[in-house]
C-alpha cells in the first residue's frame, strides 16, 4: 500500500473518530472488583503487584489519568487493570479505551477485568474502541492472542492519544492491538 493511500486512510479514520480529551468513564463493576484511586489503601498494593510481575511501573501521567480496577481476595490485591479513556469528538457516549496495564496472579482474573471493561463499552450507544499496546513477550502474546488482533486503527488511536498529551507513553517494542466489541 502506498504512503499516500495510508495517509488518506488515516485522514478518513481520524476525521470520523478524532479523540478530544481524557475522561473518566463510569462502568458497572463486577462483584469483587474495586475501582481505586491513588489515595486508596489498595493502590500501593497494586503498584507492588505490578513491580513483582516485572512490568514497567505506572508513569505519573498514567496514575493521574487512568481508571484503576483491582480484585481483592482476603485483603490482598490479586489482579489489577489500568485503563485510560478518551472521548471521541466530544460525544460522551463514544469512547476509546486504552489498556495500559493488566496484571494478575490468579489464572482468569485478568480476563474477568478485561471482559468487564469490554461489556461496559459494548452497552454504550456510541462508537467505542478498546485497544492496547501489547508487549512482545511470550506471556503477553499468549494472553492477547486469544482476545485481540493486530490492527492499524489501534496504532492510529495510540497516536491520537499521544497527540492529546505528549506524556502518553508510546512504546516501540509493542504490538498495537484492537479488541473486538
Amino acid at each position: 500500500m502506498s504512503r499516500a493511500v495510508k495517509h488518506d486512510l488515516f485522514q478518513s479514520f481520524a476525521s470520523k473518530f478524532w479523540l478530544t480529551g481524557y475522561v473518566e468513564a463510569n462502568i458497572k463493576l463486577y462483584p469483587g472488583v474495586h475501582k481505586i484511586s491513588p489515595e486508596h489503601p489498595f493502590f500501593e498494593k497494586y503498584v507492588r503487584l505490578i513491580s513483582k510481575a516485572n512490568l514497567a511501573p505506572l508513569t505519573p501521567f498514567q496514575i493521574k489519568t487512568s481508571c484503576h480496577y483491582v480484585i481483592v481476595v482476603e485483603g490482598q490485591v490479586t489482579s489489577g487493570l489500568s485503563v485510560m479513556y478518551a472521548c471521541i469528538k466530544k460525544r460522551p457516549m463514544s469512547l476509546c479505551a486504552s489498556v495500559e496495564v493488566i496484571v494478575s496472579t490468579q489464572s482468569g482474573d485478568g480476563s474477568i477485568l478485561l471482559d468487564m471493561v469490554r461489556a461496559a463499552l459494548v452497552k454504550r450507544k456510541g462508537a467505542c474502541f478498546l485497544m492496547t499496546q501489547a508487549a512482545n513477550t511470550h506471556k503477553a502474546k499468549t494472553f492477547w492472542s486469544k482476545k485481540a488482533c493486530v490492527n492499524k486503527e489501534a496504532k492510529w488511536l495510540a497516536f491520537m492519544l499521544f497527540c492529546l498529551n505528549r506524556d502518553y507513553r508510546l512504546c516501540c517494542d509493542t504490538s498495537f492491538m484492537m479488541l473486538p466489541l
